[in-house]
């Protein structure tokens, strides 16, 4: 009995050696957790091995797989010998048959002793030449396993002995690896429905405000809030002619990517055959331009009836309500920014903080979203009156450079006030310190020194910080970092505008008359409406800044208390590590929390693998079928005579400079003074850098994407849509930037 009691106490301890410690807290499980140990007859066995009822490697369920050797199983398990290995064939009707038998060298085997314990023994070469189970066996221990899998409901790997013809089972337990999905279902896994090759999706608006792919928390917290915004403002309950029950109003999701699908956003607006004003403003509000797309128009208007009146004007009263209140909740907008952010709550459980982020964190996203759209649809709406003014129903190049010109130097927009305010910081550090001294530093260093050896500077620092510290390059996404939690990203960028006074110059805004600068011709009358509007359509820019930075602030307090949980899941060895978190749905980490499920985590662990290749996928602002991803290979041969690429004036002017080609923004800080940036898209992230360069090309955008607005407000020259941009031009090339006709041209020298 000493022994037993010895070798139960050794079977508890087993459960803290290193490997089992790192296996528990990889896949969530308690550390100190309760462990029975089974005392039962050892069986003398004749072969043992293992079974596995899916291919261990494949997954495959039509393979069974079986290993075995003379003796005990512990030669198997362990490595010591080259075990048989027998494949069943499993049919759709559970019969079985051999597929495959490859004999094993098997050069030794162990079995039970004389005395206590077991030992090892030499096989013979003429024992080694033999399978060690019979074809009758191996069926009848495929048709016992398939009754276990029956039974349990998944997947098994069994441990298993003979002795004569008798079967022993000694273990069954799930297969550690059927938790894993290919690397095709995971890229796929979260994919919307696609209908039919006719479809169209566009990454316009959605490719700037999420550059790059999603992570699977940020996918399923957007997909629901922005699709019931959506729902709540075109009033879906009442959209007779919706015919997608799967997707919310067009918002798609792709390989991780956000979409939107073209046909059903023409049912944003009452279906016409042609497009109507309303339509045309949803347009303006998306691509920053009208398309000439009247095919899709008339594919929504087969596929869908037509929006009841009743429905129509209450779509209409929601517009109208946001430029009635625009005024009234920008002022709500500012107070709620200016509020400074809660204290530290007192501690929590983990399932008392997930309720709060479910009730009360993601319910204040929803309402700054709902917010945040209607203030949009009312900017839409302005914008498109100026631009009616402007035209005589005709959308060109030259309309659209009228528009730039008559909305640059919107006064205080969100995004524009971001480089103005760091041309003023970087302009205070300048005269209060050794400017040669702090560049040298690193970015640490340079941070800890501005606020403990400066007055001024260390002032406007935390007045910017505070503003926004909400901020950042990929802000929608609730993995990412802003500027508030990681500043000194900011501090190398001051460091390279200390380097010339020129990037930290503050232009002073011109009182001329902008409507002498226009190429339209209009009467008196016409421009004094002009005018009017054009002081509304600002107006309507920035309350459309504000609400959208209320969104990020919402957002950002999501962001905190999901990295709080994170960290707590991590204490209690729920989690392996923080990150992981953001690989999990919302309602996954409810599971986890209640289960400590090992195969949510093993699936959460591929798309973190996976998520890097993701982000880089990059796509044509409108994809016709499934969307695919660019190949930068053939694009490449297509664009390679090319020196010269047209695109739509946003922001008038003509310069020459060095171009600075960014594919991804970790690259950002190889920008330099004077620089044109040449990139695919830009969102907030990037405004920091907008005082070092002298030109703005993007390959999606229009009127009133990021790097319109804050271009205008820099007074950078600016095109956006110029398509294949990053492939025709590379970084040091010398191009010529007229973006009053569209035009970027390679110089060569």
């Amino acid at each position: 009995m000493d022994e037993i009691y010895l070798a139960t106490v050794k079977c508890w301890a087993s459960q803290f050696s290193h490997r089992s410690i790192e296996y528990k807290r990889q896949n969530g499980q308690l550390l100190n957790g309760g462990m029975a140990v089974v005392v039962q007859q050892m069986v003398p066995a004749d072969v043992a091995g293992v079974l596995f009822t899916n291919h261990p490697v494949t997954g495959s369920r039509a393979s069974m797989l079986i290993s075995a050797n003379y003796g005990l199983g512990e030669s198997v398990v362990s490595g010591a010998s080259d075990p048989d290995t027998i494949i069943l064939k499993r049919n759709w009707d559970d019969t079985l048959s051999i597929a495959e038998k490859q004999i094993g060298k098997k050069n030794l085997k162990i079995i039970m002793s004389d005395k206590n314990g077991v030992t090892e023994q030499s096989v013979s070469p003429e024992e080694a030449s033999h399978c060690t189970v019979s074809d009758t066996m191996a069926i009848r221990l495929g048709q016992i396993a398939i009754y276990l899998e029956e039974s349990w409901g998944t997947a098994r790997d069994i441990e298993w002995a003979l002795q004569g013809n008798e079967i022993f089972l000694l273990q069954s337990r799930p297969v550690t690896t059927d938790a894993k999905f290919s690397e095709f279902d995971i890229i796929h896994e979260f994919d919307s429905a696609h209908f039919t090759d006719k479809e169209e999706y566009t990454i316009a608006n959605f490719g700037e405000v999420f550059p790059g792919a999603v992570t699977t928390l940020t996918g399923s917290v957007i997909t629901k809030l922005i699709g019931v915004t959506v729902d709540h403002l075109m009033l879906a309950k009442e959209f007779r002619h919706r015919y997608d029950p799967t997707t919310d109003v067009g918002l798609m999701l792709f390989s991780s990517k956000f979409f939107l699908n073209r046909i059903q956003e023409k049912f944003f607006s009452p279906l016409k055959r042609k497009k109507n004003e309303m339509s045309k403003a949803v347009e303006m509000g998306i691509y920053g331009r009208v398309l000439d797309d009247d095919h899709i128009q008339e594919i929504a208007f087969e596929r869908g009836d037509n929006l009841p009146f009743r429905a129509t004007l209450k779509s209409f009263m929601a517009t109208v309500k946001g430029l009635i209140l625009g005024k009234k909740w920008s002022e709500g907008f500012k107070q709620y920014l200016a509020i400074p952010e809660s204290e530290e709550k007192p501690a929590q459980t983990i399932k008392e903080l997930y309720e709060q982020i479910d009730t009360i964190s993601l319910a204040a996203y929803a309402a700054a979203t709902d917010k945040h759209a209607t203030t949009t649809m009312a900017s839409m709406l302005w914008n498109l009156l100026t631009m009616k003014m402007l035209s005589h129903n005709e959308m060109s190049k030259s309309l659209y450079a009228d528009f730039a010109i008559l909305t640059t130097n919107a006064t205080d927009t969100e995004s524009g006030s971001v480089p103005r305010n760091l041309k003023e910081l970087a302009a205070c550090i300048a005269k209060e310190v050794d400017t040669t001294k702090l560049r040298e530093m690193s970015e640490e260093a340079a941070l800890k020194w501005i606020r403990e050896n400066t007055v001024h500077s260390k002032t406007f620092l935390e007045q910017f910080l505070k503003r926004h510290d909400h901020r950042g390059y990929k802000e929608f996404e609730l993995y990412s970092y802003t500027w508030g939690s990681q500043p000194e990203k900011l501090i190398k960028l001051i460091q390279n505008m200390l380097q010339s006074p020129s990037c930290y110059a503050i232009k002073e805004q011109t009182d001329d008359d902008p409507l002498k600068k226009l190429q339209a011709s209009m009467s008196p009358l016409k421009k004094r409406i002009l005018s009017w509007l054009v002081v509304k359509a600002k107006m309507g820019v920035q309350q459309r800044e504000l609400g959208k930075s209320c969104l990020i602030k919402a957002v950002h307090i999501a962001r905190k208390e999901y990295r709080k949980l994170a960290r707590l899941m991590v204490s209690e060895g729920m989690l392996p590590e923080e990150d992981l978190l953001f690989f999990l749905t919302h309602a996954e980490i409810e599971q986890v929390i209640e289960t400590r499920s090992a195969k949510l985590l093993q699936r959460a662990k591929q798309r973190q693998k996976l998520y890097p290749m993701l982000d880089s996928f990059k796509y044509n602002e409108i994809s016709v079928g499934f969307p695919i991803p660019m190949d930068k290979a053939n694009e490449k041969l297509k664009v390679d005579r090319m020196s010269q690429i047209t695109g739509f004036p946003v922001c008038q002017g003509v310069v020459q400079g060095t171009a600075r080609v960014i594919h991804r923004f970790d690259d950002v800080h190889t920008i330099q003074s004077g620089d044109i940036l040449i990139t695919h898209s830009t969102d907030i992230g990037w405004s920091p850098y907008f005082p070092l360069l002298s030109g703005v090309v993007t390959e999606i955008g229009g009127l009133v994407s990021h790097g319109a607005v804050v271009a205008r407000e820099c007074g950078l020259p600016c095109i956006v849509g110029a398509l294949h941009a990053t492939l025709v031009f590379k970084s040091g090339d010398t191009v010529l930037l007229n973006a009053t006709k569209g035009i970027i041209s390679k110089i060569e020298t």
